[in-house]
């Protein structure tokens, strides 16, 4: 080999050194083949829109219903009956009593109103305290109405703010178990008179009261209505529901009922299941005179 040979081979072996020859890529492999993607096509895609499952609306639960208030344990009665018996007083005890035997003559009556001829007589007291007595027997539920309208005050003996009732049933469509209250005091349950209308006595004639009252008697065969409604004598609804219930309880206050309103009362429920007379607030009531008399005549 010539010098000039020998000088130009160790000028490609510097060249190399300096500028060594890369290392041939690999290509990176895939860890799986992707499926082909499909153009889209328009017809397909609504097709299958169209077959594809839909999800299932849930339907509306069905309306709570009506249920009974459970039957308390014997010893949750005995302590609700602490607190409310001693108000009550054995008056209440002879009422209800009276009011339960004629029940056990004729069943079907289980419906009963509590009227007084004017204003400040104790009718929602009477009806209250009859309905608390009677919530303690174990053999019936007991339903308090407040069908006074003009001047609702039974959520205010319960000491419940007034909540929706009779008007928002026939106004709105409710149904009367959406809106009763389950008091927790032994088997009472309470419907109020709802809000307030101007036209009570249009409302309370119509057909839709009516049924509203057939509904509530008839639902439950071991339930108690007790009503309490406006006085008799100023208001017309009250004669109207005098004729739908199956009794009527007429209350008078010593020193408060006039003798000419009891007679004037007496003679328009004539056509009503007149029951007898709550004599309340009686101070000079002997022993031996009935607080109610089922027989009463003026």
């Amino acid at each position: 080999m010539s010098v000039i040979e020998q000088a130009l081979e160790k000028a490609r072996r510097a060249a190399r050194t300096e500028n060594p020859p890369a290392a041939p890529r690999e290509e990176a492999r895939p860890a799986a083949m992707a499926a082909p993607v499909e153009p889209a096509d328009p017809v397909k895609a609504a097709s299958r829109a169209e077959t594809a499952p839909l999800a299932e609306t849930p339907r509306p639960a069905p309306p709570e219903q009506d249920a009974a208030v459970p039957l308390r344990r014997p010893e949750d009665a005995r302590a609700a009956s602490e607190k409310i018996v001693p108000y009550l007083g054995e008056e209440y005890r002879l009422l209800k009593e009276k009011l339960l035997a004629l029940r056990r003559g004729e069943s079907a009556m289980n419906m009963f109103m509590v009227t007084s001829p004017v204003r400040n007589e104790g009718k929602t007291h009477v009806t209250c305290n009859l309905a608390l007595s009677l919530a303690h027997e174990f053999d019936h539920t007991v339903l308090l109405v407040d069908a006074d309208m003009r001047a609702p005050s039974c959520h205010r003996v319960l000491g419940i703010p007034r909540p929706a009732g009779i008007s928002d049933c026939l106004l709105d469509g409710k149904n009367f178990w959406e809106v009763l209250v389950h008091t927790g005091i032994g088997r009472l349950s309470f419907l109020s008179a709802g809000r307030p209308v101007p036209y009570t006595a249009e409302l309370f004639s119509s057909n839709l009261m009516s049924e509203l009252l057939h509904e509530i008697k008839t639902r439950y065969a071991d339930r108690l209505i007790i009503i309490d409604t406006p006085p008799f004598l100023p208001f017309a609804e009250t004669r109207l529901l005098g004729r739908l219930v199956d009794g009527v309880l007429l209350v008078a206050r010593e020193n408060v009922t006039l003798k000419s309103h009891l007679v004037s009362a007496v003679k328009a429920l004539e056509g009503s299941n007149l029951l007898g007379l709550v004599y309340n607030d009686a101070v000079n009531c002997g022993a031996d005179k009935e607080i109610f008399n089922l027989g009463y005549t003026y």
